[in-house]
């Protein structure tokens, strides 16, 4: 018998919600955890994590769920802060951080890039010390982390066991490698995926008639990755950790529609393939 697909949400479109609501909301849409955003305006921030994040895991123990990934603002171990947040994320038993991006400035790319390898290997040493990977999440953009190269080559100078990548099928669509050289260029620091879609738009001209594109983020049937395929290369490649929904869409009103739909049509894809 086939293992059913383990699914968690990123929770930052319910910032209002009481955890014990969030908790009740995240069981009713049907997924077994949460990514959760240690942000400014949050049911838990950063700086409180030591006296407030086992009040949020034990909200999601109470209807049987995990935390799975811890996301926030920094980007390098440069306070007590970020130690602290580190220890209490580990011992509260969560597997994951994800940090901030590193930009790559026009004309700056290589002292940027020495900076942010820098940066990140300080995060690698909290690892090491306090359990939570670090994770570098594939996102398109002026960012190193815009493509799996960029990224690899950022986490080459640290061990697979304390950095992994977070890699998005999405953000590759807009500006990345083909999936199946950027899984390859992954390697064993490949330690989590993310699911949603994107697709690019036609706007308007500009003043010299250049047709211009903008992006939307729709249910995964209607995006630019096929996802059959994608599950076929992730099967390939040997993942079988879970699938991060990151719930995010053009369409805000429909979010909580549109992810239980998702979760439906991707399991009904890695059951059938």
């Amino acid at each position: 018998m086939k293992p059913l697909m383990k699914a968690s949400v990123f929770t930052k479109p319910f910032p209002k919600d009481s955890l014990q609501a969030l908790a009740l909301r995240v069981k009713k849409m049907g997924f077994q955890g949460i990514e959760y955003p240690f942000r400014r305006g949050f049911q838990v921030e950063m700086e409180q994590a030591r006296e407030r994040l086992p009040a949020l895991v034990e909200a999601m123990k109470a209807q049987h769920l995990e935390v799975t990934v811890a996301t926030a603002d920094f980007d390098q171990h440069n306070s007590p802060a970020v130690e602290a947040f580190y220890k209490a994320v580990g011992d509260a038993g969560i597997p994951f951080i994800r940090p901030a991006y590193y930009p790559a400035r026009a004309g700056c790319f290589w002292s940027d890039s020495e900076e942010a390898r820098r940066k990140l290997k300080s995060l690698a040493a909290l690892s090491a010390a306090y359990g939570p990977k670090t994770l570098l999440h594939i996102h398109s953009g002026s960012l190193f982390t815009c493509t799996c190269l960029g990224t690899r080559t950022l986490a080459d100078n640290c061990d697979p066991q304390h950095v992994g990548i977070y890699f998005d099928f999405a953000h590759l669509a807009l500006n990345g490698e083909p999936y199946e050289m950027g899984l390859d260029i992954c390697g064993d620091y490949l330690s989590l995926v993310g699911v949603k879609a994107s697709r690019y738009v036609p706007l308007q001209r500009d003043e010299h008639g250049q047709l211009r594109y903008g992006v939307e983020w729709v249910p995964l049937a209607e995006g630019m990755t096929d996802w059959s395929f994608a599950v076929k290369l992730l099967k390939q490649f040997k993942y079988n950790g879970p699938y991060i929904f990151h719930a995010e869409y053009t369409v805000r009103e429909r979010t909580e529609e549109f992810v239980v739909e998702d979760r439906k049509y991707l399991a009904e894809l890695v059951d059938a393939i």
